[in-house]
């Protein structure tokens, strides 16, 4: 099993959990303007996806 992630400009991140070669999830979450730079330094410092989510509030 695996997230992959990708942060677009606009402030969305677009989210895949996949398994054996399956995609079982594909979803988007719009990031809050205040959140914004936080989570972009975070992409840019490859932080885990776990650590992401759970600064968006997806994930505890």
């Amino acid at each position: 099993m695996c997230w992959s992630q990708k942060l677009a400009d606009e402030g969305i991140i677009m989210l895949e959990f996949w398994s054996e070669g399956d995609r079982l999830v594909k979803s988007s979450k719009y990031i809050p303007k205040r959140l914004l730079n936080r989570v972009q330094q975070m992409e840019h410092e490859k932080a885990a996806v776990r650590e992401i989510l759970q600064v968006l509030g997806v994930m505890k």
